[in-house]
């Protein structure tokens, strides 16, 4: 699309500037409406819509207006559902110039109580070829009918609407993708990392720690006798058991990089980049000081030698909590005597 050679300068840096706020962090439908309010302000329109089609692309879903009051909308009634002439429109989306609205022939008139309307410019708007919505622009001010000039400008505003568009579903997506992304890796019953979320974390700080020489450790966590809990309380309370010791691992984890998730069942892992087992001991004797009444629970700790594999690590943690059990060494009962193999 080329615009008129006539369109002065200053109306093309207000569509240049229309443009640049689309690129902003604004609402969609304040950006909609701001597309109409140029575009009448550019054309001299008295009025101006910009009308959303539904999913299906056969009728109006939506329907953004610009020149009436709220007074004057709430006479006219329910929005239009692209009947006559918008309907052409919604079937021929191309864009459409009328001087004298009553002798179109596609014309069905208007509700009781709608302002009368004589001329009018009508251009899709598309998003990737796939047309999104009509904007529509009608009586031009002093009564001259609409020109070039005039279609040239709806067309480039309508065409700024088209991105404002297509930057809002690229947002919902990338948003829905983070959603998904982040949904992938948590724990839905405790909020805590998943075992997904573990592994990848833990193959990223050895990495770091294969690059900076700083010590990693691990330590692998078992609640004691949560059978027992199943048995007497039914899954509900083993569950709420879960969700409370989860929450008071969350309250302790301030230190940068420090990370705890559920692996599976009643077992949690920490992972403590910089911390040798004696910063987890630490570690765990916060804990048991911040939650005194807590489950008992056993732990084993592993620090990385430097050439091991994240799966042989997460073993050698892994005998160190089993060692702990058959010992009866148990957290917070206990915390002075961690194993640290």
């Amino acid at each position: 699309m080329t615009l008129h050679p006539r369109v002065d300068q200053a109306k093309l840096r207000r569509i240049l500037e229309t443009t640049r706020l689309i690129e902003g962090d604004y609402e969609l439908g304040i950006l909609l409406r701001h597309v109409v309010t140029e575009a009448c302000s550019l054309t001299g329109a008295r009025y101006g819509a910009l009308g959303v089609l539904n999913d299906t692309g056969d009728a109006l879903a939506e329907f953004i207006t610009v020149g009436l009051t709220a007074a004057e909308e709430e006479r006219i009634g329910p929005r239009p559902l692209g009947l006559g002439l918008l309907g052409a429109l919604i079937d021929h989306p191309v864009p459409l110039m009328v001087d004298d609205l009553a002798v179109h022939p596609d014309r069905a008139g208007f509700p009781r109580n709608h302002p009368p309307m004589t001329s009018m410019v009508g251009v899709p708007i598309k998003v990737r070829g796939e047309v999104y919505g009509h904007l529509y622009l009608t009586d031009k001010f002093g009564g001259r009918p609409f020109d070039e000039e005039d279609m040239d400008l709806a067309e480039a505003l309508a065409l700024a609407a088209g991105i404002a568009i297509e930057n809002a579903r690229l947002h919902t997506a990338l948003g829905l993708v983070a959603a998904l992304h982040d949904d992938s890796r948590k724990d839905h019953l405790t909020g805590l990392a998943n075992r997904r979320s573990w592994d990848e974390r833990l193959g990223d700080e050895l990495e770091r720690s294969r690059r900076s020489g700083r010590p990693v450790s691990v330590a692998l966590l078992d609640l004691d006798d949560f059978k027992a809990v199943n048995d007497r309380g039914g899954h509900q309370a083993g569950d709420a058991l879960l969700q409370e010791f989860a929450r008071s691992w969350q309250r302790i984890m301030r230190t940068a990089g420090d990370f705890v998730a559920r692996l599976g069942g009643d077992e949690f892992g920490l992972l403590a980049p910089g911390s040798t087992s004696g910063g987890v001991r630490n570690i765990a004797r916060r804990h048991a000081s911040t939650d005194p009444r807590g489950p008992s629970y056993s732990l084993g700790v592993a620090t990385w030698d430097g050439s091991e594999s994240a799966g042989q690590l997460v073993h050698r943690a892994d005998l160190s909590m089993y060692r702990s059990k058959s010992r009866n060494i148990r957290i917070p009962i206990g915390c002075h005597d961690l194993s640290t193999s």
